[in-house]
């Protein structure tokens, strides 16, 4: 029994539009951005390779940086959610602003005029979030 075509919204689905000359709909150009801007940014961290001896000193633990890898989950999550589970979405942003929060209380910036999480969003660079100017 073969196996059955990807869904829409995912990066197969998008190959599988352009292969059979279909058009591609909206979840599955974004399910494609999303791909390749994971492959930009992981072709753009340093290896090993790179290091001074081909030697990677890692990070020393701080509570900074576990917040930062947190950031870092939480809007890969989101990025996920509004694609597979929008319902999701919501639990998702809150989290991710206490984490903001949290780090401009570490590394001692001032409150903006609005807040950065607020601003970030309004910048319209969030996948299937409508830019609140339009709104």
């Amino acid at each position: 029994m073969p196996k059955p075509p990807a869904p829409c919204g995912t990066k197969a689905a998008y190959e599988r539009h352009l292969r059979k000359k279909e058009p591609v709909d909206d979840a599955c150009r974004r399910a494609n951005t999303v791909s390749k801007r994971r492959q930009r940014d992981e072709s753009r961290r340093p290896s090993a390779d790179s290091a001074p001896g081909g030697v990677v000193v890692p990070e020393a633990p701080s509570r900074e940086n576990d917040l930062e890898r947190a950031r870092e989950v939480l809007w890969a999550s989101i990025q996920y959610a509004v694609a597979e589970d929008p319902t999701r979405v919501s639990g998702l942003t809150k989290e991710l602003r206490e984490v903001w929060k949290e780090l401009e209380a570490i590394r001692g910036e001032e409150k903006q005029e609005a807040d950065s999480f607020d601003s970030f969003l309004d910048g319209g660079n969030v996948v299937g979030f409508p830019n609140a100017a339009n709104s």
